[in-house]
């Protein structure tokens, strides 16, 4: 079809004598770009495990915004190491923001707890 619209011209080829000079090589590592790509999938997976396991004491306690004990927050990594395939990479980007702040973020926080948070705060500002 683009054959009947644009009609084909004949070109002349073109020789030429100069050689290409490579100059020193070196290897790159192309990290940013698929890792931000790769971290939207691995959220979409951990949020769909969550929800899938939301009966979990841990996640429970996030959802309820109860404090987390050092027990609750190293199951928590083995759930994201285990069962949600998070690598190292990953793990330390969540670890940055936070490891309870990240789930609470896919999953939110039940409506009473977060009533609860926020008199909480506006009695704190009185």
């Amino acid at each position: 079809m683009v054959g009947e619209i644009i009609e084909k011209s004949k070109r002349n080829r073109i020789y030429t004598t100069f050689l290409d000079e490579l100059g020193p090589t070196s290897e790159i590592e192309i990290v940013a770009a698929s890792a931000e790509i790769d971290f939207e999938r691995f959220k979409a997976k951990v949020q769909h495990f969550l929800k899938a396991h939301s009966d979990h004491i841990v996640i429970h306690k996030l959802t309820r915004n109860q404090p987390l004990t050092k027990t609750d927050i190293e199951e928590l990594e083995k759930i994201l190491l285990e069962a949600a395939g998070a690598s190292t990479y990953h793990l330390a980007t969540i670890k940055q923001q936070g490891l309870g702040l990240f789930i609470r973020s896919l999953i939110g926080l039940d409506r009473e707890a977060a009533k609860a948070a926020f008199a909480s705060f506006l009695m704190q500002k009185l």
